[in-house]
């Protein structure tokens, strides 16, 4: 095995939310602390990430958005945005492994000029996501079913296709909640690090913003009467594929 750490490109404040997505990522990562290294973007120069020195890079979830103006965008939002973009540019143009979850993933088609749409919003929920053929194939994917069940909640979306881009997953409401670029980079729109015990972190903190208090019981029995696990299994798959890059 390698002795290369993984990356978590932090894009949200420091909280008890983002601790919990670290430990998550460890989790279905199967990954010990020391392989996977947290690097809040907020507070790094992106030019001292030499990203050789990693396996493989995981882009975090965040409450911000690319659709804020910019008078409204704080100091910390602005250079989370430059940040993760100035190393996800790297990434891509040498096709090393990349995983973006919901802004990680609206981050691949952002830094490259690809349209995000603000028509295809999810409320916090709990949906039906559906692999194309090729997701079927793609070992990001292996050993799922046609489709499967995962939290979402999110105000941009990836319009379409990205150049040089595969969609691998949609949904009844948003038709790119996964994609891959080239060979290595992916994207899921979805949150495969969000299990049902740490639902309620999400729910505590988007209400009102996401979805109203009184559909917070729904959202949980709709995950309650689903299989919530599975949709880990990305995280998992991921890590798998570059474990020994």
């Amino acid at each position: 095995m390698s002795d290369k750490p993984f990356a978590l490109l932090v894009a949200r404040p420091p909280s008890t939310l983002a601790d919990s997505e670290y430990e998550a990522y460890l989790e279905f990562g199967n990954l010990k602390p020391e392989e996977l290294v947290a690097i809040q973007l907020s507070e790094i120069d992106p030019e001292d990430i030499n990203i050789d020195d990693y396996r493989g890079f995981i882009g975090s979830g965040s409450p911000f958005s690319y659709n804020y103006p910019e008078d409204v965008r704080t100091p910390e939002h602005r250079q989370t945005e430059y940040a993760l973009e100035h190393i996800l540019r790297r990434l891509i143009d040498a096709d090393l492994p990349f995983l973006g979850v919901c802004y990680g993933h609206q981050a691949i088609a952002n830094c490259r000029g690809d349209a995000l749409t603000q028509d295809t919003p999810d409320p916090l929920s709990i949906i039906e996501i559906t692999l194309t053929p090729e997701a079927l194939a793609d070992p990001l994917f292996k050993d799922f079913p046609p489709s499967f069940y995962s939290i979402v909640g999110h105000e941009d979306s990836i319009e379409s296709a990205p150049a040089d881009g595969v969609i691998l997953a949609y949904s009844d409401n948003c038709p790119v909640q996964a994609v891959r670029v080239k060979n290595n980079i992916y994207g899921v729109q979805f949150h495969p690090e969000i299990t049902m015990e740490t639902l309620q972190l999400r729910l505590d903190m988007y209400v009102g913003r996401y979805f109203p208090a009184e559909r917070a019981p729904e959202i949980i029995a709709v995950g309650e009467a689903n299989d919530m696990v599975q949709v880990s299994r990305v995280v998992t798959n991921f890590v798998d594929m570059y474990r020994n890059v």
